[in-house]
């Protein structure tokens, strides 16, 4: 008579599994050390007169740096995932996660503004936007949107929407006072955007970039957190990924498939973008 306790050998189908509550992403963590290593790199590098890769591009190209920020993006991305449900398996509900949401992207807001002041705290010029603050705003709206729909399919079509999206609003709405992108002022002027007219009406005298007469802009302002919940999207899509019932060769396989696809993309879009 066969043993009642004992289980039958899982079939190969069956031998991976998601990652349990309480195991950490060893590659996650590898992956934000080496992040955070990078950025104080790049942040201590001695100046203008450093290797070219260690300084953000001055405005279109991509550096070696011009990843860091994105990179902490991505990660929220991923933590999202795995952090959610490792809180529902727990006996947490969504109604208390969202709120727990609502409150870290709070927190995390004003933080930031607090690292914008500190120690003077010059309110008629303190910087609203701001790293910490973009962060808060993707989480807020990646959180809420995994808490409460966790189809695939709904994220890469909202992915698909913000970027699309993004490309049209800055290259066919015209700019006040300066006209239409292409035609009346060159398209992605440093300037004269819509991206950076919006942030001179909501933010005068709080903004990153700070020149004399309308020439104003802040890398975090308000129209550009739709790409970088973009680039939060990506993340999470990653995390369900790695979350899969998939052997841990078809996830390296489909990480890389998604990062080269991804890289294609970007380059192609570029002649236009």
């Amino acid at each position: 008579m066969a043993n009642p306790t004992l289980k039958a050998a899982p079939q190969p189908s069956e031998q991976v599994a998601a990652p349990s509550a309480n195991r950490r992403l060893l590659s996650l963590d590898a992956l934000r050390g080496l992040t955070i290593a990078f950025m104080i790199m790049v942040n201590d590098t001695g100046g203008p007169g450093a290797w070219k890769e260690m300084q953000h591009s001055p405005w279109n190209g991509m550096t070696a740096t011009d990843l860091v920020f994105p990179g902490f993006l991505f990660m929220v991305g991923i933590t999202t995932v795995f952090s959610v449900e490792a809180r529902l398996a727990r006996g947490a509900t969504r109604a208390q996660l969202a709120l727990h949401t609502v409150q870290r992207a709070v927190i995390l807001f004003a933080l930031g503004i607090v690292v914008n002041g500190f120690p003077y705290f010059h309110l008629a010029h303190l910087r609203i936007y701001g790293v910490l603050q973009r962060i808060a705003i993707c989480y807020l709206v990646v959180g809420l949107l995994y808490l409460f729909d966790r189809r695939v399919w709904t994220k890469i079509a909202l992915l698909v929407i913000l970027l699309a999206g993004y490309w049209a609003l800055v290259r066919w709405v015209p700019v006040p006072g300066a006209g239409v992108p292409g035609r009346d002022v060159p398209f992605l002027d440093r300037n004269q955007n819509i991206v950076a007219w919006v942030d001179r009406q909501l933010m005068p005298g709080h903004l990153y970039r700070e020149w004399p007469n309308f020439n104003a802009r802040d890398p975090e302002g308000l129209l550009s957190d739709i790409p970088a919940i973009g680039t939060t999207l990506i993340g999470l899509l990653a995390g369900l990924w790695l979350r899969s019932r998939r052997a841990i060769s078809a996830k390296t396989l489909g990480l890389v498939g998604g990062a080269v696809a991804c890289m294609a993309a970007g380059y192609f879009w570029s002649i236009w973008f």
